[in-house]
């Protein structure tokens, strides 16, 4: 049941069936729970079995049915109609146990059910759910689940974040195909249900469920994969055939070996979305875009003959390419440009490919590449940080006075807000969107300049070309030639390490915060995530190791994108080469540091009594600033502070609370009494400016 798109049909309304099985969706739905009432259901479970026995097997293998919960009194019903009509799917609602399953088994033994999770309890469920036999496919039901935990989804759906990795999770664990995400709602709203499909993709979701048929063309049009991807798929199975176990794809293993391309791990340290915007195919495809644009641009100039521009642009299609004999060619020459302009060349009649590459360089066509890429990936990263803004935002203002112990030199110090802590990286968050911002005006412009950067090569129409080949890219066009003064892709690197080091930043807090003898926050719950081989009891962080690993090597290629600055000349030997190794690694690790962070962040589980355990955990030594100032104006601060250091030490010697040394101490006892002195001592009165301070932070958001 690897389907895309399951669409619900009421199962009091046979007139729709037929329609239904027609509207291309991979799988029909007939629904007897919500979609009919309580009056109608016998009515429909009559309309459903005379339905089915009329349809040809091939269409009732279409079919799923939802019947209603374990604990309806419709339940025995509905498990002897799907006895009678010989349909095995079967949507199971408010699955929140195995047992719930094993009761749908127990009737039909053959049944292949699909676990609706839509509650609190059926999401804590999801290992036990998804590992019962018989269940081929967790599905999620979105609007139950909000209702359930009274979620606010009005202003977006980062709500439903945690329960959502959980299902995808345990999908994996359980071997079963990726989860089925929930309903849109809005029927005439296209690019809402696009965007819900991409947050599900996003939360390693593979299918959707459908309302209406208008909702099907466009998801499977967004779930298609693309025709690069279809071609290396085909040509991966066709080595293998050809060679079991050491299948080799244009030359080289189809089996990976980075951490980035591994099967295993790519879904930790990156993501598919970064890892396309890198990839082999999309980059000689954006070769391909420049240079059809060019020639549309030098057609229209003049410069080329308009019929050698149409001929060119044809065949600018990444299906048309050789990958294999470009490779050889990349190999032969040093450089894949050539390659592609030479493909090209052969593809076009009559010696119109002649015109391909007009008064370009190598250079020029690589590095308005790379640029193209930058820009899908900040995309990527733009998006990624605004749902971190949100989620410490969300964070800052729920613990906005929930006091925590502040820790300076990994000792404890004086009390702060956990709200104050999100709020200061929520703050750095925000610089980073500024600055990108900002680069992306000095980071987005074209390069064509010719040989050494002067467009010799033209003798007319050169800077209308490179205007025109800038405007048809949507880049800007550069004062001077860039080919080796490199800061805009160096300001790239220096960017993402940046945005890395605040992440590391959180990583390391929440790792520190998850200690046995901390226990103040946590990373989002799975069952056996975290857990150790050998000492069952661990829960270690997770995603904050990957973090912390990513971003640490993003920030050694950040200062090998600096070391590629110094280029010799016009064109340089060898330091252009190093952006061509460490920005693609950098982007895709710090898609996979933002995508654990995000993550992180949603689901984050904080223990408020936890961190008020820990003030207290020295008796009130952490106040003795607080009683230090409130003593200064009687006796002076100086000697104030003397004074409370040695009563702290006597403190810790005689194992008691400092509030009962002070109110002892005669000197003290002259000037405040044991309330005055119990207020001082009181984390809740000490809490500084740390309210204002995360209102301030809150405030500059967008």
């Amino acid at each position: 049941m690897d389907a895309r798109t399951y669409l619900f049909v009421p199962g009091n309304r046979p007139e729709r069936f037929v329609k239904a099985l027609a509207s291309g969706a991979d799988a029909v739905v007939l629904d007897l729970e919500d979609a009919v009432a309580p009056p109608a259901k016998g009515e429909a479970r009559d309309a459903v079995a005379q339905w089915c026995d009329e349809i040809t097997a091939h269409d009732r293998a279409r079919l799923v049915v939802r019947i209603n919960d374990a604990h309806s009194s419709a339940f025995a019903d509905d498990l002897r109609l799907l006895r009678h009509a010989g349909v095995a799917g079967v949507m199971l609602p408010k699955a929140e146990s195995a047992a719930h399953v094993q009761a749908v088994r127990a009737a039909v033994p053959d049944a292949r059910v699909l676990a609706l999770v839509e509650s609190a309890r059926g999401a804590a469920a999801a290992h036990e759910v998804a590992g019962a036999d018989g269940v081929v496919r967790l599905v999620f039901g979105t609007l139950d689940y909000a209702l359930d935990l009274d979620l606010d989804t009005t202003d977006g759906i980062e709500g439903l974040s945690h329960a959502a990795s959980m299902l995808a999770i345990a999908s994996r664990v359980a071997g079963l195909a990726a989860p089925v995400a929930g309903v849109t709602p809005q029927i005439d709203d296209e690019q809402r249900l696009l965007a819900d499909l991409a947050w599900a993709r996003r939360h390693g979701f593979g299918a959707k469920l459908c309302i209406h048929p208008r909702q099907v063309a466009p998801l499977h049009a967004a779930l298609a994969p693309s025709a690069a991807a279809l071609d290396w798929a085909r040509r991966v199975i066709a080595a293998e055939t050809a060679s079991p176990g050491a299948a080799q794809l244009d030359g080289r293993s189809a089996m990976p070996a980075t951490i980035i391309d591994s099967a295993i791990f790519q879904g930790i340290f990156s993501s598919d979305e970064m890892r396309h915007v890198w990839s082999d195919e999309n980059r000689t495809q954006k070769y391909l875009d420049i240079e059809a644009a060019l020639a549309k641009v030098q057609g229209r100039l003049g410069l080329i003959p308009q019929e050698a521009a149409d001929e060119i642009v044809s065949h600018c299609k990444l299906e048309q390419i050789d990958v294999g004999l470009l490779r050889q060619q990349t190999e032969r020459v040093g450089y894949p440009i050539l390659g592609v302009v030479s493909q090209l060349n052969a593809l076009c009649r009559d010696k119109l490919g002649e015109y391909c590459h007009w008064g370009a360089t190598t250079q020029d066509i690589t590095d308005t590449a790379t640029v193209l890429q930058i820009r899908e990936a900040l995309a990527i990263v733009e998006r990624e940080l605004a749902a971190i803004s949100s989620a410490m935002a969300r964070h800052a203002k729920t613990h906005r006075d929930t006091p925590m112990i502040g820790r300076s030199n990994l000792q404890q110090a004086i009390p702060v807000t956990f709200g104050y802590k999100m709020a200061g990286l929520l703050s750095a968050i925000e610089r980073h969107r500024e600055r990108l911002a900002q680069l992306k005006e000095r980071v987005l412009v074209g390069e064509f300049a010719g040989a050494a950067g002067t467009l010799a090569s033209l003798e007319k129409g050169a800077m209308q070309t490179q205007a025109g080949l800038c405007a048809e890219l949507d880049l800007k066009q550069p004062v001077i030639a860039w080919h080796t003064i490199r800061d805009n892709i160096a300001e790239v690197g220096a960017f993402l390490g940046l945005v890395g080091g605040t992440l590391g930043k959180l990583s390391m807090d929440v790792k520190l915060m998850m200690q046995t003898e901390v226990g103040e926050v946590y990373e989002p719950f799975a069952h056996g995530r975290g857990s150790s081989s050998t000492m069952p009891q661990k829960r270690n962080p997770i995603s904050s190791c990957y973090i912390h690993a990513a971003i640490s090597v993003v920030r050694q290629h950040a200062a090998a994108l600096m070391d590629a600055m110094v280029a010799d000349h016009e064109r340089s030997t060898g330091p252009w080469e190093i952006e061509w190794i460490v920005l693609p690694e950098a982007f895709c690790l710090m898609a996979g540091a933002l995508k654990q962070s995000r993550f992180v962040l949603e689901g984050l589980e904080v223990d408020a009594k936890a961190m008020r355990r820990n003030i207290d955990l020295t008796h009130g030594l952490v106040m003795s600033e607080a009683v230090m100032m409130g003593l200064g104006p009687y006796i002076g601060r100086e000697y104030a502070h003397d004074l409370v250091y040695d009563i702290c030490r006597d403190a810790v010697k005689q194992q008691r609370p400092l509030l009962d040394l002070l109110a002892e101490h005669p000197e003290i006892k002259r000037h405040l009494d044991r309330a005055a002195l119990a207020r001082l001592c009181d984390p809740a009165n000490y809490l500084g400016q740390s309210g204002v301070m995360v209102d301030r932070v809150l405030a500059t958001l967008r």
